[in-house]
């Protein structure tokens, strides 16, 4: 907090003589949002970004995506040790828990990405004859994959939407 203003008065009845002190302080939110949020939002960006590697390689999904779960984790129990212990819920709870949650879901999704993209190739793997032309096995795995892909991409333009109107809902609900 700074101090923002200081005012004083004397106040006089018929049984006491108070002198009356109110200081305004302002909240200084620039440490909060270095601390807090930017690094916060940076973190859920890498996590975000594992969206964008390619599906084959699941194992470099699922170590960025984990790595920023685990740092937001971490980063989570430093500062709740340096706030005030309460009983309810508070804001900051509130912004990790969504922050650690999105995470989690963009990891359940990569897991389920990998496992359908190795039932389809078995299935594409099992259903072909020997004897069939190549180039229709070839055309099936290309139609099966741009079909994950195109999920893929639905899936990153829904996390910045949820996230937006998230972001709009906490700040709003902030100041009031």
């Amino acid at each position: 907090f700074t101090i923002d203003r200081i005012y004083n008065r004397i106040e006089n009845d018929d049984r006491s003589t108070r002198y009356v002190i109110t200081i305004h302080m302002t909240r200084n939110f620039t440490n909060q949002l270095l601390n807090t949020f930017i690094p916060t939002l940076i973190l859920w960006l890498f996590g975000y970004s594992t969206l964008f590697i390619d599906m084959s390689d699941f194992s470099d999904r699922f170590i960025g995506a984990g790595t920023s779960l685990l740092v937001i984790a971490t980063l989570f129990a430093a500062i709740s040790s340096d706030l005030p212990k309460a009983s309810y819920m508070k804001f900051i709870d509130i912004w990790f828990l969504w922050h650690n949650i999105s995470i989690l879901a963009i990891i359940s999704y990569h897991i389920l990405m990998n496992k359908l993209g190795t039932y389809l190739e078995q299935l594409a793997s099992n259903e072909i004859a020997p004897s069939k032309v190549m180039v229709w096995i070839t055309s099936t795995r290309l139609y099966r994959m741009k079909a994950i892909n195109q999920v893929n991409n639905i899936v990153a333009m829904a996390f910045p939407v949820l996230h937006v109107l998230f972001y709009a809902m906490y700040f709003h609900s902030n100041l009031y």
